[in-house]
């Protein structure tokens, strides 16, 4: 079909059909000549350069056939078939055909169905027909149209004319029922008997429908006179709506403003019930009136710019109804349950009157940086649930302190909770300014007192803080329950098990007493200069204090099935089983060289005594003595 001589013009001369995806993509500026053709596949020419096709028996076109096919002309008198999408993403059509015909950016189509055939296209900007029926997306994305005039129409189905941006003007019959004008912004003035458009005025005259207005751009204004209900997602995303009125509405559906962001002001004194996310996203949405308001759903208010609430006759309040909002002062005097995410980053809200209020949920005032509220009568509270609020000081009979409950509280200085048995992970953690802690019944979990660079005294079950010496009673201690805590001095007065993090970021320890059995590396986070302890592990794999001045150390350690107990301070080596680790030691603190060979006089007699000692236990292991007898 193609000629090396001239790629332009291609000639079909005999053939009936040219299959699919024939000159897709073809690179070459295209003139087809196919005079008997009756059938083009799908996708034939999609991407060409096609500029020309002249067909005079072409009756069927298949779906997308033309797509992007920037300025085409197509001469095909008895053309009655053309497949969805056919010319999507044509600038300029020129369309010759009995029932289709597209000259000068007007579009005629003769038929009683349009369905999908000019989806997407821009090469025209006026439509007449005489269909009754406008398919779905018939038209969607057709961006260059402004006028569509459809005198016979009776139904226009969903995504009908969707993202037709520049629709100025909808000519149906009134009793056509409309669907389908999402992104039409710059239609601001149609009428039916559903519904009239004015001046970017919708004035209702039949009941909503359930997602009737999605995306009507071209709102500014609502009047809702005679609903009695705003139906699920009737308004969704309407991102230029400003004002709505709802005299008689009594519920607002789910979503049904979701997205209005700049929804400023919602007129209506009988609302009573507020479904999940009704108004949620309204970020602009200042006032509206909830005097009589019975129940708000899942983050129906959320992310709003409401500043003060009175919820007199509020009983159900569900999670996130206020969620990040702008609110500053609020009162709900029926609730007794606040759930989750209630009012987590309300960063302006100061005041919460709630007098009848005994639980909270989790994260219910996480982020609420302005909130000082009293929490003493409450029954319990949820895990990060005043997380970062301005709350001073805890008098509480609660039993359970959650998990971050009190996280990043700047300016808390005092919990006493008589009545705690746990006190949850990371529960005071950034507590800065935390002082005091009394609860003499509660275990605590790991991290609790993180970051409490102030802390002085904690009086709990098992560990107990005073006067920066920590003293710790139970039989397993969590980690890092002090770090970055000013904690000079630690005992342990029961056998311990030390993991890992267990000295984690507590340099300013430098007294450690107590007996207890640890991980490897445990004690790579601390800078102990005094020690004395029991040691229960093979110490040659074991990450050994690096900075003791003075300290006596007792090993339980088991080689070949013997189990053997060493007692020695961190100045005597045992070269076969510690090797460098106490070697290393050694060397930083000047004390001895490698292998012994060098010991200052001080602590001649010292350590010849203490290495006859370990000589007499650990008889395998030979010592290099030549240095130490010169010495003497």
């Amino acid at each position: 079909l193609k000629s090396e001589k001239n790629k332009n013009l291609i000639v079909i001369p005999n053939a009936t059909e040219i299959e699919e995806g024939c000159f897709e993509k073809y690179k070459y500026k295209l003139t087809v000549e196919a005079p008997n053709v009756k059938t083009i596949g799908k996708n034939c020419f999609k991407g060409s350069k096609l500029k020309s096709l002249i067909a005079g028996q072409l009756e069927q076109i298949g779906e997308k056939c033309f797509e992007q096919c920037k300025n085409i002309v197509i001469d095909a008198p008895v053309l009655s078939q053309i497949g969805a999408k056919a010319f999507k993403g044509v600038g300029n059509l020129k369309l010759t055909s009995e029932k289709y015909n597209c000259h000068l950016g007007i579009l005629n189509i003769k038929c009683n169905t349009i369905c999908q055939e000019f989806s997407g296209c821009h090469g025209f900007s006026h439509v007449v027909t005489d269909a009754e029926t406008i398919g779905e997306e018939a038209f969607s994305g057709c961006s260059n149209m402004i006028e569509f005039k459809a005198e016979n129409a009776k139904v226009t189905k969903k995504l009908a004319f969707l993202k037709c941006v520049k629709l100025e003007r909808l000519q149906i019959p009134e009793d056509c029922e409309v669907k389908g004008l999402q992104f039409c912004d710059k239609l601001t003035n149609f009428k039916n008997q559903q519904f009239e458009i004015s001046d970017h005025q919708l004035i209702l005259s039949k009941p909503l429908q359930k997602a009737q207005f999605v995306r009507f751009n071209m709102l500014v204004s609502a009047s809702l006179t005679n609903a009695k209900i705003v139906e699920e997602q009737a308004f969704l995303e309407c991102k230029n709506l400003k004002f709505v009125e709802i005299p008689e509405a009594e519920e607002i559906g789910i979503q049904a403003f979701r997205d209005c962001r700049n929804l400023e002001r919602v007129v209506g004194q009988k609302i009573k019930i507020l479904h999940d996310q009704a108004f949620q996203h309204c970020e602009k949405l200042t006032t509206i009136s909830l005097d009589l308001v019975e129940s708000i759903g899942k983050e129906a208010l959320s992310w709003c710019a409401l500043t003060e609430l009175r919820l007199e006759h509020l009983t159900q309040l569900h999670q996130g109804a206020f969620k990040s909002s702008k609110l500053r002062k609020i009162r709900i005097p029926l609730i007794k349950i606040i759930k989750t995410d209630m009012f987590v980053d309300c960063q302006d809200l100061t005041e919460v009157d709630m007098s009848g209020l005994t639980d909270l949920g989790d994260r219910v005032f996480a982020s609420c940086s302005s909130l000082q509220i009293n929490i003493d009568l409450l029954s319990s509270i949820g895990s990060s649930s005043l997380f970062s609020t301005q709350i001073q000081r805890i008098e509480s009979k609660i039993q359970t302190i959650p998990y971050a409950a009190f996280y990043d509280c700047k300016v808390l200085k005092v919990a006493i909770l008589p009545n705690c048995t746990t006190i949850d992970r990371g529960a005071f953690s950034n507590c800065e300014n935390l002082q005091i802690v009394l609860a003499e019944q509660a275990i605590l979990d790991s991290y609790v007192f993180k970051n409490c660079i102030n802390l002085l005294t904690v009086k709990t079950k098992g560990v107990n803080l005073k006067h920066r010496n920590l003293y710790i009673f139970g039989d397993k201690y969590s980690n890092g329950n002090f770090q970055n805590c000013d904690v000079r001095k630690i005992r342990f007065f029961n056998d311990q098990y030390c993991e890992l993090w267990f000295f984690d970021k507590m340099e300013k320890v430098t007294k450690l007493i107590g007996t207890f059995s640890i991980c490897d590396n445990v004690f790579q986070y601390i800078k102990i200069k005094h020690a004395n302890f029991v040691f229960y592990h093979d110490i040659a794999e074991m990450g050994i204090i690096q900075h003791l001045q003075s300290c006596v150390v007792k090993f339980e350690q088991a080689f070949e099935d013997q189990k053997l107990t060493v007692n020695a301070t961190v100045k005597i080596c045992c070269e076969q089983q510690i090797e460098t680790n106490l070697i290393q030691t050694g060397d930083k603190l000047g004390y001895f060289q490698r292998y012994m060979d060098k010991l200052p006089d001080v602590y001649v007699k010292q350590r010849r005594e203490q290495m006859r000692r370990i000589r007499e236990k650990m008889g395998q292991i030979s010592w290099n003595m030549g240095q130490v007898n010169a010495m003497k």
